[in-house]
């Protein structure tokens, strides 16, 4: 299963990629939908994309290695400046930390999951807690980029639109969010 790194900057792999012998395999552009990314391939056969997910305005290295991935993702971890999911969750869940803070550590918290869905593991609870506690915002911005994560990553773990749901007849502002999620519920 492929790893997935996120950046807490605008990394440049391109030292790493010549120390390790890396050969450059693709470069793409960013469209629409496309995201920009530039993928190199090891001596040893791994993949290592640097994606720039302007969609959710994180830029992210994915790592496809068969043997090797936990030693490769480590030696990427130690060479550029990146936030693993424990950091992401204790930024999520301090009771100081500032809306538009909320908002980048959710929109990376659901990019840290981005190749989880083939293979899942079991849902944390602290997920179905944080997301409890954030659709309960005051921030009508933070609700609903909760909301918007939940949805997302509710592909892997179902349970957690169930504090969206809860929310039904409570949330005023984004009633129709609410809405939409008992009508996916329903069917």
């Amino acid at each position: 299963m492929p790893r997935t790194i996120i950046l807490t900057g605008d990394a440049d792999l391109t030292a790493l990629a010549t120390d390790g012998r890396w050969r450059l395999v693709d470069v793409t552009t960013a469209g629409h939908v496309d995201y920009a990314q530039t993928a190199w391939e090891t001596p040893t056969g791994a993949i290592v994309r640097r994606v720039d997910h302007h969609t959710g305005g994180v830029p992210l290295i994915t790592v496809h290695a068969g043997s090797e991935l936990d030693t490769l993702t480590d030696h990427i971890r130690s060479a550029v400046d990146t936030i693993d999911v424990e950091d992401l969750l204790t930024t999520l869940t301090a009771p100081e930390t500032e809306p538009v803070e909320l908002i980048r550590a959710l929109r990376r918290l659901q990019l840290a999951h981005h190749h989880d869905r083939d293979d899942p593991a079991p849902l944390d609870p602290r997920y179905l807690e944080l997301t409890t506690t954030l659709v309960a915002h005051p921030e009508r911005a933070v609700r609903l980029t909760m909301m918007l994560v939940a949805d997302d990553l509710a592909t892997i773990w179902p349970e957690l639109t169930a504090p969206i749901l809860a929310r039904h007849g409570v949330e005023e502002e984004l009633a129709h969010i609410i809405e939409a999620f008992r009508a996916v519920a329903e069917d």
